[in-house]
């Protein structure tokens, strides 16, 4: 089973802010940069993923609409990692570095 595992929150600081306080990470930039740390973020599976973020993110939604929507997330989510590592198994493989 596929476990998931939180992004680092993203660094900045909130704009006007006179104290400086950091930004809240919304879910499609911790997305985006978990699918592209793993090749992941142009392939359709990612760009499903990216956009369930995205749409969670614009918020809006009934508490049932947002559960389904997280639902989708997650299950796209581990779809679109499950095959992250195989370019690179494929590639060591061939060139014996693996």
């Amino acid at each position: 089973m596929t476990t998931l595992r939180s992004a680092p929150p993203a660094q900045g600081t909130c704009p006007g802010s006179a104290s400086g306080s950091p930004v809240a990470p919304t879910l499609h930039a911790a997305t985006l940069q978990r699918l592209a740390e793993h090749g992941q973020a142009t392939t359709p599976e990612g760009v499903l993923v990216l956009e369930l973020a995205r749409q969670i993110d614009a918020g809006g939604h009934s508490g049932a609409s947002l559960a389904s929507l997280s639902g989708a997330f997650s299950k796209a989510l581990v779809i679109a990692m499950k095959d992250a590592g195989q370019n690179a198994d494929v590639i060591d493989t061939i060139f014996g570095t693996g």
